[in-house]
């Protein structure tokens, strides 16, 4: 893999890495620190919990060292490039630290990803390694990699979990297998690690955007951004040693990865994560294993407020809860607070651009319902208009930004970098923000959503957020959908809640006693069992868009 590539010497400018090296935001450490920190710090505590394990620091250590001296065995080198496709699953976190141990190169890769994007993201970064469940939610993962692997000539190991077969195919291994103390080669055990690791301004990890517009882009990232993030969450939310953390987005990405790894890590809590998401679940977690962090998306905890056995499960140990990928609407959120007993806590940001707010347990309910927080200290950010001016204080506008988390840009698209980061390192992410006196950022919606009817805007974040107030309405995502006279018309997609249906004139009668104006109304609605989610666990609402199109066509009301 070519470290020096274009889209790093763009990003990495010497005077960016100064700045946060002066300003003590990057500490030069790596992610195996951790780890070495953590085991002397408190060897026999528990560290981290899945379905089947139950690991003290001690034993990740053993099992970490093991992993790393048979990779190296395998012929793994520094540089190389593993992609990780596993749901919540403890042998990420054992991956992370082995490959950081190495110097070898983590891509995390969401479970929902298939043939046609594995194929291309193992292909392009040229991967030596995969490592992949047999089976998950009936889908078979061994088959598709075996599919695949024919045109992934650089993939010479795949490492199955939880395969039964006795017979595997060449270049196919039992994952559990290279996590045993096996014998290896003298010049292996005398090994220096400190000079295979990478150094902390080096690529160690490729992260994926979300990929609702085709295939994700790779993030390129360094030890310093990623543990920057890590310490940023541990000192706005209070994490200690003495917390459980559990887990309930996917491990692969976003708030999910940042969390269980680099917060996690930092802090020495405890680790608890949730294989597949389910809200009953969730609550019996948080009660077993008194949890005092919960991370998650909203949608998430959306569905965790509408169990009907709620009140059964006591979640006295709660403190926080963590939401992230999107925004958490008004009333859930005071919902949450109310039901849960727990503050909520938002962050933003992206992969890419980095995050650059996260709340704090101090801020009163408004703020915190309302908002995302105040901006992090690493963070600087403009909010424009569509000519690129400022706009004035309070007004809504683009968020562009920059941030000492954020990506060493896109691997292999030097033109995608230079797009997304212009040249003095600030960000385009899209998103419509507006800053509140205080010093609080409020989201709402993205630009690219904006719904023009008949040359007049509709913003559909502000629609969702009255609408989902409403009492049958347990989610809501509006889109626009093509019209031949007005350009687009709006169309809202409802989750109805469970105990009773919800009508288009409900709709549109509760909507103007919410005072909406009438050229804001959705003209069309559509009940959904979900809102369809994208691999970083965000509304997908171009599906949305093909579906309602697709309806459309059929009807004969567009060509």
């Amino acid at each position: 893999m070519e470290l020096n590539n274009p889209s790093y010497q763009y990003r990495m400018l010497e005077e960016v890495i100064k700045r946060y090296e002066s300003e003590g935001l990057w500490e030069g450490k790596v992610f195996y620190d951790f780890l070495e920190n953590n085991f002397k710090r408190f060897p026999q505590k528990e560290a981290l919990v899945d379905s089947r394990f139950r690991f003290t620091f001690s034993d990740i250590t053993r099992i970490v060292n093991n992993l790393a001296s048979n990779l190296l065995e395998m012929g793994f080198q520094k540089n190389d490039v593993v992609g990780v496709q596993v749901p919540n699953r403890a042998e990420y976190v054992l991956l992370r630290y082995a490959l950081s141990k190495i110097g070898a190169i983590i891509m995390s890769i969401g479970i929902g990803m298939r043939k046609r994007e594995i194929t291309h993201l193992l292909g392009i970064t040229k991967a030596k390694g995969f490592v992949v469940p047999v089976f998950f939610h009936g889908f078979n993962y061994a088959k598709m990699i075996e599919e695949a692997r024919k045109e992934l000539p650089f993939l010479k190991c795949v490492f199955l979990l939880d395969s039964q077969d006795k017979e595997l195919p060449a270049g196919t291994f039992l994952f559990e297998e290279v996590t045993k103390d096996r014998t290896v080669n003298d010049q292996i055990k005398g090994l220096n690690y400190k000079r295979l690791q990478k150094g902390p301004k080096e690529i160690d990890m490729l992260n994926l955007t979300s990929g609702t517009t085709g295939m994700p882009k790779i993030c390129q990232c360094i030890p310093n951004a990623r543990m920057l993030f890590g310490k940023l969450i541990v000192q706005r939310t209070g994490l200690t040693s003495e917390d459980t953390m559990l887990v309930i987005c996917p491990i692969t990405g976003g708030v999910g990865n940042s969390c269980s790894t680099l917060a996690a890590g930092y802090s020495g809590c405890k680790v608890v994560l949730q294989e597949r998401f389910n809200e009953k679940e969730t609550l019996q977690m948080i009660e077993k294993e008194k949890v005092t962090f919960v991370v998650g998306v909203p949608t998430q905890y959306i569905k965790i407020l509408e169990v009907p056995e709620f009140d059964q499960y006591s979640l006295d140990s709660l403190q926080i809860v963590i939401s992230a990928g999107s925004y958490l609407p008004y009333e859930k959120a005071k919902d949450t607070i109310k039901k849960m007993k727990a503050k909520v806590i938002s962050i933003f940001g992206s992969h890419d651009g980095g995050t650059i707010t996260l709340g704090t347990p101090d801020m009163d309910e408004e703020a915190m319902c309302r908002t995302v927080g105040p901006l992090l200290p690493d963070s600087e950010v403009k909010i424009l208009d569509p000519n690129g001016n400022e706009v004035p204080p309070g007004e809504l506008g683009e968020a562009v930004y920059r941030s000492g988390n954020a990506c060493a840009g896109y691997f292999e698209d030097f033109e995608g970098t230079r797009t997304a980061f212009k040249p003095d390192g600030y960000f385009h992410s899209g998103d419509l923000v507006r800053m509140t006196p205080d010093g609080y950022l409020e989201v709402k919606g993205r630009s690219k959503d904006i719904i023009i009817r008949g040359g007049l805007n509709i913003n559909p974040g502000e629609i969702e957020d009255i609408l989902i107030k409403h009492p049958q309405v347990e989610n809501v995502a509006i889109v626009g959908m093509p019209d031949p006279v007005l350009g687009e018309r709006s169309c809202a997609f409802v989750v109805p809640k469970k105990q009773g249906g919800f009508t288009f004139e409900q709709m549109v009668s509760y909507l103007k006693e919410m005072g909406v104006a009438t050229f804001k109304l959705p003209e069309r609605l559509e009940l959904i069992d979900e809102i369809p989610l994208s691999e970083g666990k965000k509304p997908a609402k171009n599906i949305l868009k093909k579906t309602i199109e697709m309806k459309l066509r059929q009807e004969g009301s567009i060509p």
